[in-house]
This record gives structure tokens, sequence and C-alpha cells, in this order.
């Protein structure tokens, strides 16, 4: 959910540029020597008459890297 004041909008349907990402799964690739490079995006659902504004998540989006 992101939010501005009172107003709400439900993210859903994280994605990157390799497969889709469900909350509470995970993803498995490989790094490269020099680094790999990949995109996050999702779905935005805005209402009809969804008042205006900066909309942020407070949470934030976490992306945790295990080496092995």
């Amino acid at each position: 959910t992101i939010t501005s004041g009172a107003n709400n909008m439900t993210v859903d349907t994280y994605t990157t540029d390799q497969t889709v990402v469900t909350p509470g799964t995970s993803w498995t690739g490989t790094l490269g020597s020099s680094g790999t490079t990949f995109h996050v995006g999702g779905m935005v659902h805005v209402a009809a008459n969804q008042a205006a504004g900066l909309y942020t998540n407070v949470a934030g989006f976490p992306v945790t890297v295990n080496y092995q």
C-alpha cells in the first residue's frame, strides 16, 4: 500500500525482468562476476476518483542478496 495523507492505493503483482515475484516468496538468479542489473516493477491500483498527491511507501521494498 502506498499512502498520501489519508489516501491509499494498493500495489501488488511485483515483477522483475526475470520472473514474477509474489510477496513472501523468493527469486533465485545468478549474479555475474561484474554484477547484474535487474528491474523491479509492480501494479498500482488507481481508483476512479483517486486524489492527486505524492504517494509513498514508508516500509520500502526490501531486496535481499544471499551469496552462496
